[in-house]
C-alpha cells in the first residue's frame, strides 16, 4: 500500500500492482511525504525528504526498500522458556503469533524493530493491556542480527 500524505495531513492512497505501480491523483499542489507499507502490515516506509508536487506535472517515483527474512525465536522473559503459540507485537501494531516452539519468520526492513508480549486484548497505554517494554531487534538482509529475545507478558 502506498500514501501520499500532505502538510495538513490530507492523503491519498491506493494498493500497488505486481510491478509496485499505481498511479495516485489528481494531487494538490504542495509537499507530500511518501510512505509505503505492506497490506500484512508491521513494518513502514517513509520517504525522509517531503515530495514537491507542482500545478501540471507529473511524478515518478522510485522507492527502493530493502527487506530482510529470517526468523526469530521469542522466549518467556519470566521463564526463558520458548514462548509457543504466544502473540507478539511488532512495532506497536502488527500482532504476530508464534509457532509451538516460539520461532516467527518474518520479512522486514532492514533497520531496527520492536518487539513487545501482548495478548489478543492487547491495546497500548491501557493497565494490564501490554508487556514490559518492546524489545529492539536489529534486522539485517538476512534476517534478526540475533537467535533469541526475552519478551515480558502481561499476566
Amino acid at each position: 500500500r502506498m500514501t501520499l500524505v500532505d502538510e495538513q495531513w490530507e492523503w491519498i492512497g491506493g494498493v500497488l500492482d505486481a510491478n509496485g505501480a499505481h498511479v495516485l491523483g489528481p494531487l494538490f499542489p504542495g509537499k507530500w511525504k511518501v510512505s509505503l507499507r505492506p497490506l500484512a502490515g508491521g513494518w513502514a516506509w517513509e520517504r525522509e525528504v517531503p515530495v514537491e508536487v507542482t500545478p501540471g506535472s507529473t511524478l515518478e517515483l522510485l522507492c527502493e526498500i530493502e527487506l530482510g527474512a529470517g526468523r526469530l525465536q521469542i522466549l518467556d522473559a519470566s521463564t526463558g522458556e520458548p514462548a509457543a503459540s504466544r502473540t507478539v507485537r511488532l512495532n506497536g501494531r502488527k500482532a504476530l503469533q508464534t509457532d509451538g516452539d516460539g520461532w516467527v519468520e518474518l520479512t522486514l526492513t532492514v533497520g531496527s524493530h520492536r518487539f513487545q508480549g501482548g495478548g489478543a486484548d492487547f491495546f497500548p497505554g491501557v493497565p494490564g493491556g501490554e508487556g514490559d517494554q518492546p524489545v529492539t531487534v536489529e534486522w539485517g538482509p538476512d534476517g534478526p542480527l540475533v537467535d533469541s529475545i526475552r519478551v515480558s507478558f502481561p499476566e
